[in-house]
């Protein structure tokens, strides 16, 4: 198997093309694209579309398994599409059925490829389709093509296009309008996604910093939702780190505050046992579930003879 690469996304010229290999089979399931392999082998195992993959995966976590990922190209991110297209035609053509959208038109081609197809635009407005590093990809003649190309909603790059807050991108690509200035949703997606990140230990100590939310997520080995809660400090910490945006570091204070509020677990004698920093040390070092512990930090009683008090 290929090795799965981490590397900084915020400078990355280039992008892979990878295949999901039935480990049973040893048949090309799924081809994709990605900047970072290692971080999108760990997401594919709970993404919820498209649903024939995911019930595949689920399938073979049943038998102990996992898909094999193979990275076939590594390509400029500006020919990623095109890169990506040729390789599921490839697959096609040497008979594997994949779980990529396929054409309506003709169910043996990838709709991914579909270049000789005539599709009828319900929006003839063109569209332009970015990187998310600012550069061109390639003109599309509208939404619906675009959308049924790359196998997603329309709706999905109309709000990309709108700069929608929680859509600044669909399909890992940036949209505007026809011959529109890039600049602003570059920005926009830049603020949000290329904000230097700060790591500090639980004592407030500085321990290293990532130049995006992106490199972070890749080196802490979380989802990108938890380190942006934790830099947001809806969320204290992720494990022994603090998180936080590098010009934020003054609310290193308030997280301090919350992570003093330690879990006690005192013995019958009233000997302490132990003190943990989250429900699930105590209930781990216990041996009980988080639910049962938290029951009894905010309740009373007793767990397995044992008195637990947060404070």
């Amino acid at each position: 198997m290929t090795e799965l690469f981490r590397m900084d996304a915020q400078m990355r010229d280039t992008t892979f093309i990878y295949t999901l290999i039935c480990p049973i089979t040893h048949e090309t399931k799924y081809v994709g694209e990605t900047i970072v392999p290692s971080r999108k082998y760990s997401q594919i195992q709970s993404e919820a579309t498209p649903r024939e993959r995911l019930e595949w995966i689920k399938d073979l976590k049943k038998q102990g398994l996992k898909p094999i990922m193979i990275i076939t190209d590594e390509v400029p991110v500006e020919e990623g599409f095109d890169a990506k297209s040729s390789r599921i035609k490839t697959e096609v053509e040497n008979g594997n059925k994949l779980f990529n959208k396929l054409n309506r038109k003709n169910p043996n081609a990838s709709s991914t490829v579909h270049g000789k197809t005539q599709i009828i635009n319900a929006n003839s407005v063109k569209v332009d389709m970015y990187t998310i590093h600012g550069k061109f990809v390639k003109t599309w003649d509208s939404q619906v093509q675009a959308s049924d190309s790359l196998g997603t909603a329309q709706n999905n790059i109309s709000k990309a296009m709108s700069r929608c807050t929680e859509n600044l991108s669909a399909c890992g690509y940036l949209w505007v309008a026809h011959g529109e200035s890039i600049d602003h949703h570059y920005n926009a997606y830049a603020d949000k996604f290329f904000k230097p990140i700060s790591i500090f230990d639980l004592n407030g100590d500085f321990k290293t910093s990532y130049s995006s939310l992106d490199e972070a997520v890749d080196k802490l080995g979380c989802s990108k939702a938890l380190v942006t809660n934790c830099a947001k400090g809806r969320k204290p910490s992720i494990g022994r780190n603090i998180v936080t945006f590098t010009n934020e570091e003054y609310t290193i204070g308030e997280r301090l505050t919350k992570l003093n509020k330690m879990i006690y677990i005192y013995n019958n004698d009233g000997s302490l046992f132990g003190k943990f920093l989250t429900l699930k040390e105590a209930s781990l070092s216990i041996g009980v579930s988080r639910e049962r512990v938290r029951q009894v930090v905010t309740g009373g009683g007793k767990v397995k003879g044992k008195i637990a008090i947060k404070k």
